[in-house]
């Protein structure tokens, strides 16, 4: 009898060592397939954050192109409005007409 018992003692701790190395293998798969999530979830970040950088950079180079186009634009207007200010008076009005051929008659001939 004792054969029999030292047989099944072995037998159970040969089945223990079997579920315990099972138990360590699923362990360790569960620990590589976190890991490798782990890493492929930071590399998505990661390509995110560089994509969003670069794309913040080419915002804000569009905006400083904009910005000095709007000053440019502004100080046209400004010479514009004074150009259009001095056109609007009599003299250059007289004087643009008699460049034309244009003739008043009070004006003493040649």
């Amino acid at each position: 009898m004792s054969e029999i018992s030292k047989d099944e003692n072995v037998l159970k701790s040969a089945g223990a060592e079997r579920a315990e190395s099972r138990t360590d293998e699923l362990f360790k798969k569960r620990v590589i397939a976190f890991t490798v999530g782990a890493v492929v979830l930071l590399a998505v970040l990661l390509i995110l954050m560089c994509y969003q950088l670069i794309k913040i950079g080419v915002e804000n180079s569009r905006k400083t192109e904009y910005i000095t186009a709007i000053a440019e634009l502004e100080a046209i207007k400004n010479d514009n409005s004074k150009t259009i200010e001095i056109m609007q008076k009599k003299w250059w009005i007289v004087q643009r007409a008699r460049d034309l051929g244009y003739e008043y008659p009070d004006d003493i001939g040649d």
